[in-house]
């Protein structure tokens, strides 16, 4: 990409680096990193237990909330500061229940219009 004033020559402007200027050019070589201490520990596990569930808010391809749920608790959307995805009202309600743990899973409650992959 261009400098925001242009390329500029011998008349006081810029040239353009040219291609073999890349070539010579030598980045620093990455210093090794040290090794990890060994203490006789097995490393930490990044995720304790198993999650309960995955949730997704995805509008026009675009991923605007992820929650994963390491306890089973209810999922609800709506304008309302507790809910767990905010979205415009769902039924004239600030919160709609959406999921909520039964029986070892998830029971999944749509309101009318909504849509998604399970």
């Amino acid at each position: 990409m261009p400098p925001p004033g242009g390329y500029t020559g011998s008349s006081g402007k810029h040239a353009p680096p040219s291609p073999s200027d890349h070539a010579h050019a030598q980045s620093p070589s990455p210093s090794p990193l040290p090794a990890p201490a060994d203490h006789g520990h097995a490393p930490a596990p990044a995720l304790v237990g198993k999650p309960k569930m995955q949730v997704a808010m995805v509008w026009r391809g675009q991923i605007l909330r992820y929650e994963l749920l390491r306890h089973a608790r209810r999922v609800t959307v709506g304008p309302s500061k507790r809910a767990l995805l905010i979205t415009p009202p769902v039924t004239g309600r600030s919160r709609f229940v959406l999921a909520r743990p039964r029986s070892g899973g998830y029971l999944l409650q749509l309101a009318p219009g909504m849509h998604g992959d399970v």
